[in-house]
């Protein structure tokens, strides 16, 4: 045993060639490496909001965004583009949390 390897490391799910497993996005995954061929992996993202508050997250990144903003005196012409990139990067945020509000 490894000290201070989580249980679920310890006993990782092994599936046959072809299977499938889906997860919740928060679960902690990862694969092992392959000895021979090739793998591929099909990444989807179901969206429910019945069990995940999209609009929520992007709404907290889009205050974190703000919030780093405004971190940036005014007045340092030094990091004009950093605070353009906050605002792109909050309206952007802002936009999906509409969209998913619409879902």
């Amino acid at each position: 045993l490894v000290e201070g390897l989580p249980n679920f490391l310890l006993n990782p799910i092994k599936m046959e060639k072809g299977h499938v497993l889906l997860h919740p996005g928060d679960v902690r995954h990862g694969g092992s490496p392959i000895t021979k061929g090739q793998r591929y992996v099909l990444v989807c993202f179901i969206l429910d909001k019945s069990i995940i508050p999209h609009e929520k997250y992007c709404q907290d990144r889009m205050c974190k965004d703000i919030e780093a903003f405004r971190s940036i005196p005014m007045e340092d012409d030094t990091q004009v583009e950093e605070r353009e990139a906050f605002l792109t990067s909050a309206c952007k945020h802002c936009a999906d949390a509409f969209a998913f509000a619409e879902l």
